[in-house]
């Protein structure tokens, strides 16, 4: 009976991370997300401005909406939409998606730049609140460090906290 208590208390220690492993687990995604909060800070004001990656979308969708669809791989014509519906800026963001992808963000042009921003981001944040749904089940091993890690962990990773930020297509796609 001591033999069985010693090597279920013996399996039961050899399964437990080491201390240094928790000790990672507690500062890494912290850190991480530290990094977000202080990007998002100085990003505040680029949202501002409307200089982030989004303004190709938000002004392709609004040129599909207008009737300006055969002007999408006109550099020239981007800029001033760019300038003009967003703000001007030294240079244009060209589209080089496929035509159709504009029409996602024709929706998003019947709302002003920062709205549209703001409502983009959440469709980013829903669809990556799905995808750890969907990955959730195949992250076990690192719950078995702390319940939440498996969030820090996925919260906390920078490229997705840029994408985030500058508003790119990379999420959805």
């Amino acid at each position: 009976i001591v033999t069985t208590k010693l090597s279920a208390n013996h399996d039961r220690a050899t399964t437990d991370p080491p201390y240094y492993v928790t000790v990672l687990a507690l500062w890494i995604p912290a850190l991480l997300f530290g990094f977000q909060l202080w990007g998002w800070y100085f990003f505040i004001p680029i949202i501002r401005d409307g200089d982030p990656d989004f303004r190709q979308f938000y002004t392709n969708g609004y040129m599909v909406r207008t009737g300006h669809a055969s002007e999408l791989y006109d550099y020239h014509a981007q800029k001033a939409f760019q300038d003009a519906v967003v703000s001007p800026q030294e240079i244009g963001l060209p589209f080089v998606r496929p035509a159709f992808q504009a029409l996602f963000f024709v929706p998003f042009s019947l709302l002003r730049f920062r709205t549209a921003f703001c409502a983009f981001l959440a469709v980013n944040l829903a669809l990556l609140g799905i995808s750890y749904r969907l990955l959730r089940p195949w992250m076990d091993n690192l719950a078995k460090v702390f319940r939440w890690f498996p969030a820090a962990i996925f919260l906390g990773f920078l490229p997705v906290g840029i994408a985030l930020m500058q508003g790119p297509d990379s999420i959805l796609l």
